[in-house]
């Protein structure tokens, strides 16, 4: 499904007209517009604040998969429900953002519960874009292949294969892939915000 058009039936289910989506994630109006008609290719850190703006979680943009208010409630009125799910390799949810060389993979069924799980797997050079992230809660990452560079809260950490980094998600981070490998990483975010 192409963003553009995921986000417009987003925001127009939730009745906000592009001005008021601006004023929500901070992005201008006229920017909005082109990545609705698909003319321009928002990044990482662009759909995060859309998404943010419309109330959904990021995965949203790329999944037919919703999570509006009424579903939140009863997740969090009842988190066990439910509450074994086996998710097969050839069926997580997959997101690659345009102009990345990153993929992101759902391990854990969906963002209804406390805690996020994800595989990525990031081609050399990767980064998780020009600005630093930050969010509510905690994060915990292992680095399965390759070298990474972790700038959390301005200190940089270099990761190699096996090692593996905890902060709080308020901390500004952000991370980059060292050396001409791919690098893979498995993560554990809670609550999920991605």
């Amino acid at each position: 499904m192409k963003i553009g058009r995921r986000m417009k039936s987003l925001r127009k289910k939730k009745g906000l007209t592009l001005e008021e989506l601006s004023k929500k994630c901070g992005l201008s109006k006229s920017f909005l517009s082109q990545v609705e008609r698909e003319q321009t290719l928002p990044s990482v850190y662009s759909c995060k604040k859309i998404a943010d703006g419309l109330g959904y979680h990021i995965i949203s943009l790329f999944s037919d998969e919703e999570l509006d208010e009424k579903e939140q409630s009863i997740s969090q009125k009842n988190p066990y429900n439910n509450s074994v799910k086996v998710v097969e390799k050839n069926k997580r949810k997959i997101m690659i953002f345009p102009d990345s060389k990153t993929v992101y993979e759902l391990l854990s069924p969906n963002l209804r519960r406390k805690i996020e799980f994800l595989y990525t797997k990031a081609e050399p050079g990767s980064t998780s874009g020009p600005k630093p992230a930050f969010h509510e809660g905690e994060e915990c990452g292992i680095v399965l292949k390759g070298s990474m560079e972790f700038e959390v809260d301005g200190n940089k950490y270099l990761l190699e294969e096996g090692d593996s980094i905890y902060f709080p998600s308020s901390l500004p981070h952000r991370w980059k892939v060292i050396g001409n490998s791919c690098a893979e990483t498995v993560w554990a975010i809670t609550p999920p915000s991605f």
